[in-house]
């Protein structure tokens, strides 16, 4: 068996799990903008806090 019809194979098995591999790539980008907007928005909201307790 040649080494292009070993990674046919490969791929015709991997195929299904494509979306799957897609979503949880997808998902690894979400949490990774959320892992530097949650931070960012909350040190925003706790600003705005104190500067309303201030007031």
């Amino acid at each position: 068996m040649t080494r292009t019809a070993i990674a046919r194979r490969l791929l015709r098995m991997l195929r299904p799990l494509a979306p799957l591999m897609a979503f949880s790539g997808a998902c690894r980008v979400v949490n990774q903008s959320l892992g530097v907007a949650i931070p960012a928005l909350a040190a925003a909201g706790v600003v705005r806090v104190g500067q309303g307790a201030e007031v």
